[in-house]
């Protein structure tokens, strides 16, 4: 499923993005879009500010250069709970999700007259959008992007969903080259259950960076983001390609 994530075309030009592309050229500006891109997908659009897992999971060596785009150019902001937020982002993603809220009332209501059986006679309008909320939302749900749960797998899907308490908890304990953080964040995004998340993280030595389960993890992470869909059934479908698979 595409994500919407708006680009001003003046963006460039702006005073924090302009001193950020002096000081770090094209790169940083590619760094700072990547980062907005994972802070779209990112529950709350914040994430945990660990550099150097940031830096791995964008496929970049120079993870100063990555603290640089986070901290010196006022593009974004470390909140005091240690996440990384942008304000830009933020806002617009706010206008986005009021539009959209907008657009599925309307189609609550509609539904609603339809099933209701409304004459034309007493029928008011079921919706009153601006020309900017009704634009249409992206989407790309195909059925190949649809997959389905393997029921010959342990069920890791009940219990309690990983939320911000059990995140918070993963993020106390940070040891370089380690990132239980991440794992949990993905968790997280894709509504997975802390069963799924322990098991995902005592397979890969706590998350441990060099970990042939933790990159196979990080790589069908990316490969999911970069292919633009969503698992139908995330726990099952984690372990048994992160997992079982060789």
């Amino acid at each position: 499923m595409y994500n919407y994530i708006p680009h001003p075309s003046n963006c460039r030009v702006s005073s924090n993005v302009l001193r950020l592309l002096a000081k770090e050229g094209a790169a940083g500006y590619g760094i700072y879009w990547m980062l907005l891109e994972l802070l779209r997908d990112a529950p709350s659009y914040s994430l945990t500010y660990e550099p150097e897992v940031l830096a791995y999971s964008l496929h970049i060596q120079d993870t100063d250069q990555v603290r640089r785009v986070c901290e010196q150019y006022g593009v974004f902001t470390i909140q005091k709970d240690g996440t990384l937020y942008s304000e830009w982002l933020g806002g617009a993603m706010q206008e986005y999700d009021e539009r959209k809220e907008k657009l599925r009332a309307a189609g609550k209501r509609g539904a609603a007259h339809r099933w209701a059986g409304t004459s034309s006679q007493d029928s008011e309008p079921l919706a009153t959008l601006s020309e900017e909320d009704s634009k249409p939302l992206a989407h790309n749900v195909t059925q190949s992007n649809v997959i389905e749960r393997d029921i010959t797998l342990p069920d890791t899907s009940q219990g309690p969903r990983v939320g911000v308490e059990y995140l918070e908890n993963i993020c106390k304990t940070r040891r370089e080259g380690f990132a239980p953080a991440y794992i949990a964040q993905v968790c997280m995004h894709y509504g997975m259950t802390e069963a799924t998340c322990n098991l995902l993280i005592e397979r890969t030595n706590g998350g441990e960076v060099a970990n042939s389960t933790y990159q196979r993890f990080a790589a069908l992470v990316r490969r999911i983001q970069a292919e633009k869909w969503t698992p139908k059934h995330p726990d099952g479908f984690f372990i048994k390609k992160v997992l079982t698979e060789p």
